[in-house]
């Protein structure tokens, strides 16, 4: 009972990471439109050339996604979740603390990890929840893509009001920072877990983020392991070996129905 209380523990967890997660892919690069016009005036550069703020994702999104497939096949995906989250923050950043050329580079930055984030984070949730909730999960993350949308459009704005620009884009990488303090012990944890000695044989134990064996979370499991099906049962009255072995044909001399017994069983039925 407490494997199984620290487990839903831990997928409660996750679900925080993945939605905090969620709103940090889309919230970074959409803060942009809302203040277009005072990124402008301030860095002394025409519409096209901040248009290019929110552009240069989109082509990272193309041009990155083999890069990032690479990434998560050979760190994991749990690294890759925490380079992403680490990436974000960073190029949110540099994206505020200079002239255009740094806020270029800082938006490229920016793309690329979150390009890596847009293929991460459906492979974790595929991995950590069951295909029943693995849908549900899938839901809440596109629900948070859109709400963290929803809440950049609307907040940004009367925050560079009050703050600037600058410290206006860059407040909505804090998501970023509470997911990652969520995610670096769960990740922890997972590693303790896949670290732990092997359990006996026929102990099945998985290295997902906390999870319990699935023997002990599915009692019909284990008592479907011993039952044998009907076809592979003996009639009543075969004393026979489990495997079956092969059986001498009958001469003609001693045929089996003189060599039985009235009421045993047939020979061919106890194959």
């Amino acid at each position: 009972m407490p494997e199984r209380t620290a487990r839903i523990r831990s997928l409660a967890l996750l679900t925080v990471v993945i939605v905090l997660s969620a709103t940090m892919l889309r919230g970074p690069i959409l803060a942009v439109a809302p203040v277009a016009l005072d990124i402008g005036d301030d860095l002394g550069v025409g519409a096209g050339v901040v248009g290019l703020l929110t552009t240069i994702p989109v082509l990272c999104f193309a041009v990155c996604a083999p890069l990032a497939i690479a990434i998560i096949r050979r760190a994991g995906a749990d690294v890759a979740l925490t380079v992403t989250v680490i990436g974000v923050i960073l190029g949110s950043i540099l994206r505020s603390s200079g002239g255009i050329g740094t806020a270029l580079a800082g938006t490229a930055v920016m793309g690329a990890f979150v390009t890596i984030g847009n293929v991460v984070l459906p492979i974790v949730i595929a991995r950590e929840y069951s295909a029943r909730r693995a849908h549900t999960m899938t839901g809440v993350y596109t629900s948070a893509l859109n709400v963290g949308t929803l809440a950049v459009t609307l907040g940004t704005a009367p925050m560079a009001d009050a703050v600037g620009w600058r410290w206006a884009i860059v407040a909505w990488s804090m998501f970023g920072v509470a997911a990652l303090a969520t995610w670096i012990p769960l990740a922890r944890s997972a590693r303790r877990v896949r670290a732990a000695p092997r359990p006996a044989p026929g102990h099945r134990r998985s290295a997902r983020v906390g999870a319990a064996p699935r023997a002990h979370l599915d009692p019909g499991l284990r008592r479907s392991r011993g039952r044998r099906s009907p076809s592979t049962r003996s009639p009543p009255g075969c004393r026979r070996s489990w495997p079956v072995r092969a059986t001498r044909t009958p001469t003609r001399a001693s045929s089996p129905r003189s060599s039985r017994s009235p009421g045993s069983p047939d020979a061919s039925s106890c194959r």
